[in-house]
């Protein structure tokens, strides 16, 4: 069995234990998990650097409202896969 970590319980919703077990061992040992995260890591550091030139621009708030929320759904997805973090 992989070690103890701390996986969002929205994964194992409405399974047995055996299940859980099995997606905890699938997830701890899967290198397309794990390559998925590095892509999700990397995208999440592209929205935040953010051009100077964006807040000369009438409409920055609106792309601001837009990378924030692209921001929130890359923190969701990485903190479902990303085994290897605390997810608290």
């Amino acid at each position: 069995m992989p070690p103890s970590h701390n996986y969002p319980e929205i994964l194992f919703r409405g399974q047995d234990e055996k299940t859980k077990e099995e997606w905890k061992r699938l997830l701890h040992h899967s290198a397309l998990i794990d390559r998925v995260v590095e892509i999700l890591k990397s995208w999440e550091t592209e929205v935040q650097t953010i051009p100077r030139d964006d807040y000369e621009s009438p409409a920055w708030a609106c792309k601001q409202a837009d990378r924030n929320g692209e921001l929130r759904t890359l923190t969701k997805i990485l903190k479902l896969l990303d085994h290897k973090e605390p997810n608290g």
